[in-house]
């Protein structure tokens, strides 16, 4: 089973895009840089020049975060792949994040999208959401760190492009469980955040 991971950019600070990218690309079989026209797009060529396997995409546009979104899960279904992670710029994934994913790969045949554990970096004390058990059923996650299958994407018509960056994510939880698709929360993989 082939994993893609997708990254969307937009001036990203290339200190932190390259944790980013160091963090996932030992996961997935692809990986794919989605630019949403960067003013720093030299640097950014130079960085992934330094990794095997990462591929960019450019746009000669800023088409808002869905479109480029879309972009990757083409990306996947394009390279044949099943699941595809997507990620913000700034995200950098736990080591073992689809190792716990893969764990429920098996666990029921309706789940369109993993999604982990989220702490919020803006949160005072640095708490986790609350959380039941290792894995529970959620209505709703964030882009960031999320393994949407592709089929059950396209499935429902991907994200929104007419939505620009706002509530991308959450459109798109909504549109699958009105399909009969569920989201699970894999509660031991562990995302840093920050909103």
């Amino acid at each position: 089973m082939k994993i893609a991971a997708g990254i969307v950019l937009m001036n990203p600070e290339i200190t932190r895009l390259f944790k980013n990218i160091s963090s996932v690309i030992h996961q997935v079989d692809y990986l794919c840089l989605i630019d949403n026209n960067s003013q720093n797009i030299d640097d950014i060529k130079k960085l992934i020049s330094e990794f095997t396997g990462a591929s960019l995409i450019e746009l000669s546009e800023n088409k808002g975060v869905a479109f480029a979104l879309n972009r990757i899960v083409d990306f996947a279904d394009d390279n044949d792949c099943e699941w595809v992670l997507t990620l913000d710029q700034d995200s950098i994934c736990p080591d073992n994040l689809i190792n716990e994913y893969r764990k429920y790969f098996e666990f029921d045949s309706d789940i369109a999208l993993f999604t982990p554990k989220i702490v919020d970096l803006n949160e005072i004390d640095g708490s986790p959401i609350d959380c039941v058990g290792d894995c529970e059923y959620v209505n709703r996650s964030i882009t960031s760190a999320a393994l949407l299958n592709v089929k059950a994407s396209r499935a429902v018509g991907n994200f929104d492009d007419k939505m620009f960056i706002d509530y991308v994510d959450f459109d798109l939880c909504r549109n699958l469980i009105n399909h009969g698709y569920k989201i699970l929360r894999v509660n031991t993989a562990e995302l840093t955040h920050e909103v």
